[in-house]
């Protein structure tokens, strides 16, 4: 009987310890989950980061030449392409620009996605593209330029995003957003319209 009480009160401790490691992991898996969520999110922006900051870069470039000519357009155009592989498809309406956008490159080539017009339609409400407003490029000589470039970035990771973001609605798309900046300086050429002496030098 000994024995039998004794084998009894073994069967009955791994049990214990059984349910026990049972609670155990259904407490800590859901915050084990919730932190694997919150580090994808955060590769996710940093990933975006490198992104937008190559937006930026593209936008700097395409300024050298297109604020001296009186195209600003052209500015804003090439940072929304460089964003257009990080934003999810518009729900709004397209933009006759983005469409446009779309059948040039096709024209020229360029394999593009069916999603690209959606994508730049977003790309176009969510990023704002600035730089000094109060310098009249068109008339000015080469000086030093500094692109800003602020994008609201979709957040994708249930759970981790409203830890992380904010909640707000662009391009038809509700859910949460964060807003992530890049810069990027450049020197604009010579603008045709700036005075110049005898030698072709600006003033």
């Amino acid at each position: 009987m000994s024995d039998m009480s004794a084998l009894r009160r073994i069967l009955i401790t791994i049990h214990d310890t059984r349910g026990g490691a049972t609670i155990s992991f259904a407490v800590a898996f859901p915050i084990f989950l919730f932190i694997v969520g919150v580090l994808v999110q955060y590769a996710l922006i940093v990933n975006a980061k490198l992104v937008i900051d190559n937006a930026a870069q593209q936008a700097a470039r395409a300024a050298v030449t297109s604020l001296p000519e009186g195209k600003p357009d052209n500015v804003r155009a090439a940072a929304f392409m460089a964003l257009a592989p990080i934003c999810p498809s518009a729900k709004d309406s397209v933009t006759a620009d983005a469409i446009a956008l779309a059948q040039s490159l096709r024209t020229l080539g360029v394999s593009v996605p069916d999603s690209f017009s959606a994508r730049y339609t977003y790309a176009s409400e969510a990023a704002r593209v600035t730089w000094d407003p109060n310098i009249d490029y068109t008339r000015s000589p080469s000086r030093e330029l500094t692109m800003k470039v602020i994008y609201r970035f979709y957040l994708t990771v249930p759970g981790a995003a409203r830890v992380v973001g904010t909640a707000s609605n662009v391009g038809g798309v509700s859910g949460m957003f964060i807003d992530l900046l890049s810069t990027c300086q450049v020197q604009t050429s010579h603008s045709r319209a700036a005075f110049t002496d005898g030698s072709g030098w600006p003033h």
